[in-house]
């Protein structure tokens, strides 16, 4: 065996063993991708069981929250502020959430049923003046989003059953 041919078996060599190394980095890159939308996925499901979490395990924001989803005037100052604060948290999820499924890192069917529940928030007298004050706070994308998914209209179910409360209300104060 000549020189050339040592040379040209070690070329060949080392082309077989980057090509190799290339593959693996290729098999790491689809791995990582993979962990990372899963991720995605859990922390947007775990977000949106925060939002009832918090509902359940902090004392009193239960009934400010059922109270402001009537409309803002259903609460006196620091309760306007706990709602409109815990309103934030909860919009500030499904903004990330949004972000997240634009990148495309979140299944349509998951984002549609997040998109459900968002939509019988949506519908609730507080939210909508909450939404009409804070709107500017977030993104251009987001907003244009929450503009569309409210425009969808009244979701079939009433999430607390608060609707029909709310109309209850309503006529109350308009029979005054």
């Amino acid at each position: 065996m000549t020189l050339e041919n040592i040379y040209y078996v070690g070329q060949t060599i080392a082309v077989v063993a980057i090509i190799g190394s290339l593959i693996v980095l290729i098999i790491q890159n689809r791995q990582a991708h993979q962990l990372a939308v899963d991720t995605a996925v859990r922390h947007q499901i775990e977000g949106m069981q925060n939002i009832s979490r918090s509902l359940f395990e902090t004392p009193g924001l239960a009934d400010i929250w059922r109270r402001g989803n009537m409309g803002l005037g259903h609460l006196v100052n620091d309760e306007r502020v706990r709602y409109l604060s815990f309103l934030n948290y909860t919009l500030r999820i499904w903004e990330a959430s949004h972000t997240v499924f634009i990148k495309g890192d979140v299944a349509e069917a998951l984002w549609i049923s997040h998109t459900r529940q968002l939509r019988d928030v949506q519908a609730m007298e507080g939210v909508r003046q909450a939404w009409e004050m804070r709107r500017h706070v977030f993104s251009d994308a987001f907003q244009s989003f929450y503009d569309e998914n409210a425009s969808k209209g009244v979701p079939k179910d009433d999430m607390y059953g608060l609707r029909l409360e709310t109309h209850a209300a309503s006529a109350a104060g308009q029979s005054r």
